[in-house]
């Protein structure tokens, strides 16, 4: 069974039985809010105020983008929270569209439903544990972290990676001020580690080295984010990874 991310050889079996349970859960629900939109809008009268329905709509229809270009694969962390937000959009836009709450609230529920749908395929994708995941190119979040900016407003660090980049970013929190952050391709990566640094943030960091350059990075838990991190790095080294 073709796979949607790049699987190390001594996993790809596992794998290929893990996507064909949480294939039609993920995918089916990226795009059942968008579904049951369209399907609603095309049934009930515009009483409403159409031309904001259906941008709202459309706005809404952003899982079916994010399924379609593959870039779901990079952020699992996004599935629920995405797919639920996105799908409550829809719903407003057919409140607007029809001029009635009912359609509405069906499409919302359609959504919430969908939401969990998603969240139970990553499960399925993330389950045991055993760090198989890692033989994998799908996306492996750090836990947040709240960190300090240099104002004193507090901030939300986390880190990320996938089959080709290790990203992180500190400054998506409520403050939205001094929000920082980078990306480094991990064929580059030569080492990481963690390391305890003065200042701020005051604590263990992720160090990471390549031939040119050494960056500090927040992440919570950094002890575990770095040994998944180079366990990674050590299986993409190896042969026969494949889709």
């Amino acid at each position: 069974m073709a796979l949607p991310f790049a699987a190390h050889p001594a996993v790809r079996p596992g794998f290929e039985r893990r996507w064909a349970r949480a294939r039609v859960p993920v995918l089916g629900g990226f795009a059942a809010a968008t579904v049951a939109a369209v399907v609603v809008a095309v049934v009930v009268p515009w009483d409403g105020t159409p031309g904001l329905g259906w941008v709202l709509v459309v706005l809404g229809a952003a899982p079916v983008a994010f399924a379609v270009s593959g870039a779901y694969v990079r952020y699992p962390g996004w599935w629920g929270p995405f797919t639920a937000l996105l799908g409550v959009v829809q719903a407003l836009g057919v409140v607007a569209l029809s001029g009635a709450v009912p359609p509405g609230v069906a499409v919302g529920v359609v959504a919430l439903s969908a939401a969990v749908a998603v969240v139970w395929g990553r499960g399925v994708l993330f389950d045991a544990g055993d760090g198989a995941v890692l033989g994998t190119t799908l996306g492996v979040r750090s836990e947040a972290v709240s960190v300090r900016g240099h104002t004193g407003r507090l901030h939300v660090a986390t880190a990320t990676f996938d089959g080709e980049w290790l990203r992180w970013s500190v400054g998506a929190g409520p403050s939205g001020v001094d929000p920082a952050g980078g990306r480094i391709p991990l064929r580059d990566i030569e080492s990481v580690w963690v390391v305890e640094v003065p200042g701020n943030p005051l604590g263990p960091v992720v160090a990471v080295r390549t031939a040119t350059t050494r960056a500090h990075l927040v992440a919570g838990a950094p002890q575990d984010f770095v040994a998944r991190l180079d366990r990674r790095l050590r299986l993409l080294s190896e042969p026969g990874w494949a889709r």
